[in-house]
């Protein structure tokens, strides 16, 4: 009786016991097992789960139900009710499903104990990570550090998300947004870790010569008020500073401004500049060096403002000694804070300022090298002769050509122009060999003056001028894209000519751009004069020659010309223009170019010209149409009226890419056609030119008022060709200290000073 009490005791004692009493962290269940409170996992729930995060790389976590063989694929779940686990997980890679729980099969990231970048401890429940991650679920790349701190103490740890909008405000979309972390160097670091510096800029001593030429920034500088019933500078009253990047990308604002300062001098131009170049001479460090004789090395140009222009101050600035493609500068009239410190009392205006470089900027790499001895040419517009006849201005609809200084040169000259788009067809075959080019491909070149120009005159500085042609076989001369028609520094002069082995490919033949929309006429000139001059270009396609079934209307359809938009996986363009039904003369063509970050681009207006031929292409003009067999460029072409140079510039930039896409300023429900600015490419500088969007159809062709798009690809020689960089090309720089150590006979601070004494 006693041994059967004690049995019933024992099993008793056996039935109400769990391991541990489940550590105090989960309640004793059937069958003596314990069921863990959250976060608590293990037979006696002693143990902690970690935190979960995205995983920064998936895996497979084995044969977790032991069931040998093949592991169970992402859509299987085993071990529910597993600790970690409570609705159980995937033996291979994880489940992605969305709200309306159907399966995702391009996903990846799932959530995982330490994100798969660290060990659990489970008596602490903390995880410990890997080197280069941080955070409790170890969900963040984190960024290096060192003794000196984090980023080297020269950088601030950011988010990837971060850095790009504060590369051009860029968009960084992907899974990692806010967790991949990068250090953002202050200005002259450099590195993952912001640990190595950069040395002082010059340019190279040995590049200027009798002909080549320094292409140093110049930047143009307005002031507007927008939007009221017209403007009077004298009306205008406060404070305006300058900020000014260096080399390095480093910024340094001026001293206000007083706007009063020049309102004395009757043309509002000469006093402008007295108090300009003294701000920017009083930034400290020689951020702007100076002349020999103690002055800032500035050139200024004040701008005459008429009374009653909207225009309420203007100038142009150049920087001789600031080598390098140096940042835009920008104008604040916010130096009080938030409460603007520039204002006009004229009603309903608002004031608005711009800045852009208007053909001349600096440059690290000469984009133009090639020197063609024994030419030089000048701009010419007036009446001439070519081989196949005299002809006048009017033939050309205002478009200027080259004028050689002595007979022979075009030959000469031939030979060195060589190729612009590597087709046989566009091949001149006689014995030099050239190529004629075409609006597809025209050839780019740059003239720098045999001599000093007038004062305030870029060539007075021998700086070197883009300049866009194509020859004509019809008339036998190069016809001149650039609106120089009557500047008599460019027709009354003569300039060495140089080449390049670069080429210009346009983007389509139907891809076109604007610098503001003028489709909404009541608001046209407030839109060109506060638009035309960013760095914002507006890409679009007429819908006239656009083949594409679902695009119906009379606007301009918006289209990314990115890479990512116009090719498909294999790499191959997709996007299709053009219409083989059409009657105006337009061939169906795919995109032949597309740009990405960093490209090089140029945007201008490219037209034959009334009643002549402009080059050769792999296109044939229809029997109909007078030409049959003849390869013409565009069919029907031509320009508007007889002032077509005057839709280009005078002087053509290079600008380069810094964000290209579409921006979310518009509704999924919206039609394609009306997303007029959709579609947008960021450059590095402000455009020097208004081009408008426009529904009217005035040519065969293309869209009134617009030009078109070219990438530019430079010459494969970059390194030959650079003529402005640290050490000046002629030292060493040491990431230790920022400091040059010069080659033998080169001295200065930065390496730019001939010296045989030097060591």
């Amino acid at each position: 009786m006693l041994s059967a009490l004690v049995a019933a005791m024992a099993l008793t004692y056996v039935a109400a016991e769990c391991p541990n009493a489940c550590s105090s962290h989960g309640r004793c269940g059937d069958y003596d097992s314990c069921e863990c409170y959250r976060n608590w996992m293990s037979s006696d729930c002693s143990e902690r789960v970690c935190q979960f995060g995205l995983a920064h790389v998936d895996t497979p976590k084995g044969d977790l139900d032991s069931s040998k063989g093949a592991l169970a694929g992402p859509g299987s779940t085993v071990i529910s009710g597993n600790d970690i686990y409570p609705s159980g997980t995937t033996e291979q890679f994880p489940a992605m499903v969305d709200s309306a729980g159907a399966t995702l099969t391009n996903t990846a990231h799932g959530y995982m104990e330490c994100s798969n970048k660290g060990i659990c401890d489970r008596e602490a429940g903390e995880c410990q990570c890997f080197d280069g991650y941080e955070g409790s679920a170890c969900q963040r790349a984190s960024c290096p550090s060192s003794k000196a701190g984090v980023c080297s103490g020269h950088g601030t740890c950011r988010t990837i998300a971060a850095l790009a909008e504060s590369d051009y405000n860029n968009h960084y979309k992907l899974w990692d947004a806010d967790i991949t972390l990068g250090c953002e160097c202050d200005a002259g670091y450099f590195g993952a870790a912001c640990s190595q510096r950069k040395c002082k800029y010059g340019f190279d001593p040995l590049f200027h010569d009798e002909e080549n030429t320094k292409r140093f920034a110049n930047w143009k500088f307005g002031i507007s008020a927008i939007g009221g019933a017209g403007s009077d500078a004298s009306n205008g009253d406060g404070t305006f500073s300058l900020i000014f990047y260096d080399a390095h990308g480093e910024d340094w604002e001026t001293m206000p401004i007083d706007w009063k300062t020049w309102n004395a001098d009757a043309a509002h131009a000469d006093g402008i500049c007295t108090a300009v170049v003294k701000a920017l001479g009083e930034l400290p460090n020689d951020v702007i060096p100076r002349w020999s004789t103690g002055a800032p090395a500035i050139n200024c140009q004040g701008v005459a403002i008429p009374t009653g222009s909207d225009l309420l101050v203007g100038f142009s600035l150049g920087f001789p000694m600031n080598p390098g493609n140096l940042r835009q500068p920008s104008i604040n009239i916010y130096n009080d804070g938030l409460r603007p410190s520039l204002w006009t009392d004229d009603a309903g205006d608002t004031i608005k300022t711009f800045v852009f470089a208007d053909g001349f900027a600096g440059e690290d790499v000469d984009f133009v090298p090639d020197f063609c001895e024994g030419v030089s040419a000048k701009i010419n517009s007036a009446a001439t002769a070519g081989t196949a006849g005299a002809f006048v201005t009017a033939d050309l609809d205002g478009l200027s050509t080259l004028a050689f200084e002595s007979a022979g040169m075009d030959k000469i000259f031939k030979t060195c122009l060589g190729e612009s788009d590597a087709r046989a067809n566009t091949v001149a075959n006689d014995i030099q060999q050239w190529d004629y080019g075409t609006v597809e491909n025209p050839h780019l070149i740059k003239l720098v003056p045999k001599a000093a120009g007038t004062a305030g005159h870029p060539t007075a500085d021998l700086l070197g001028t883009y300049v866009v042609i194509i020859y004509d076989v019809g008339w036998d001369v190069f016809v001149v894209y650039n609106n120089i028609v009557g500047d008599t520094e460019y027709t009354g002069n003569y300039f060495n000519v140089f080449t390049t082995t670069g080429t210009l490919q346009v983007i389509s033949s139907y891809a076109q751009v604007a610098t503001y929309d003028i489709l909404d006429a009541s608001n046209a000139a407030a839109a060109a004069k506060s638009s035309q001059y960013s760095n914002v270009l507006y890409t679009f396609v007429d819908t006239t020659h656009i083949d594409h079934s679902s695009v119906t209307g009379t606007n301009e359809v918006q289209y990314d010309f990115s890479c990512e938009a116009s090719r498909d996986t294999s790499g191959d363009f997709f996007r299709q223009f053009g219409d083989d039904t059409a009657t105006d003369g337009a061939l169906l063509q795919l995109q032949l170019e597309c740009l990405e970050r960093d490209d090089y681009l140029m945007a201008f207006s490219c037209y034959s010209a009334n009643a002549i031929t402009v080059g050769y292409s792999n296109r044939v003009e229809t029997t109909s149409s007078g030409g049959a067999g003849v390869n013409f460029m565009l069919e029907g072409e031509t320009w508007p009226d007889d002032t077509g140079a005057t839709w280009n510039p005078k002087y053509f930039n290079i600008y380069q890419v810094k964000k290209i896409g579409r921006e979310d300023n518009y509704a999924d429900s919206v039609t394609e056609t009306a997303l007029g600015r959709r579609n947008q490419i960021h450059l590095d500088k402000g455009f020097n030119h208004a081009y408008a969007a426009s529904n009217s159809n005035a040519l065969d062709n293309e869209v009134l008022g617009n030009a078109k798009l070219y990438k530019f690809t430079p010459p494969m020689n970059k390194i030959q060709n650079t003529y402005a960089a640290e050490c000046s090309t002629r030292g060493v720089c040491n990431r230790d200290t920022g400091l040059c150590s010069c080659f033998a006979g080169y001295t200065n601070d930065n390496c730019d000073r001939q010296d045989a004494l030097a060591e």
